[in-house]
């Protein structure tokens, strides 16, 4: 019940008029009987309205528990697509990046790394719809690098020998050795070694929170455990 309704004003009203007309009879009079009615018809549909609006009130609140219970059901089915979207573009984003460093093991700056840097990126936009730009702003400094490391490669079939193509092939080794994990990376170069693109994997399925919330259950469990 919102407020005071118009209808109980109405009640009210009748309620004081009959009640006070009784008032104002004398005691035997029959019309003093008479007069009371209406107030005690009032008095019940004041009781009645009461129930109704309290009926209504709680089918209100019923409706909005199933609204509710709705929006949480479809949310809840969302999280769950979403999870495992993530699951199956993270496994298929690992197994490439394992790809990428078993040919840069055996291969070392190799111009396959430009194929292999653009793989990822095809892997990626095709799993766009479920990525935030967050994720793919911390993955491409990786494919960015091995595009780049694989170009250059290229660009040196034209070069002659001199300060220039030593200046590229400078430049390929920077990029492999920041791939490799060896190089010391600025700000510009952050997230291009494995460790840091497996990491990212990692905070997107949130491995390192379930891990922590596993220590801490078992951990709470043994505890419980020693008390008992």
């Amino acid at each position: 019940m919102k407020g005071f309704r118009p209808v109980y004003g109405v009640y009210l009203m009748i309620l004081t008029a009959s009640f006070g007309l009784v008032w104002m009879l004398p005691a035997d009079d029959i019309f003093r009987s008479i007069a009371s009615f209406p107030g005690s018809a009032a008095l019940f549909g004041i009781l009645y309205q009461v129930w109704r609006d309290q009926r209504a009130h709680e089918r209100q609140l019923e409706l909005q528990d199933r609204q509710q219970d709705f929006a949480l059901g479809t949310a809840s089915h969302m999280a769950t697509v979403a999870y495992n979207k993530h699951v199956e573009f993270c496994e298929e984003y690992l197994q490439e990046v394992l790809t990428v460093f078993e040919t840069l093991n055996a291969h070392g700056a190799t111009r396959e790394a430009a194929e292999l840097g653009g793989s990822l990126v095809r892997l990626r936009l095709r799993h766009a719809a479920w990525l935030t730009s967050e994720i793919e702003e911390n993955l491409k400094p990786f494919e960015t690098a091995l595009i780049s490391m694989g170009a250059k490669n290229y660009a040196l079939e034209d070069q002659l020998v001199g300060e220039h193509r030593t200046k590229i092939v400078d430049e390929i080794y920077e990029y492999f050795r920041l791939l490799m994990g060896v190089g010391d990376p600025d700000a510009s170069t952050v997230r291009i070694a494995r460790e840091d693109v497996i990491e990212e994997l990692r905070t997107i399925l949130g491995i390192n929170a379930l891990t922590t919330l596993r220590h801490e259950t078992v951990g709470l469990a043994i505890k419980r455990l020693r008390q008992n």
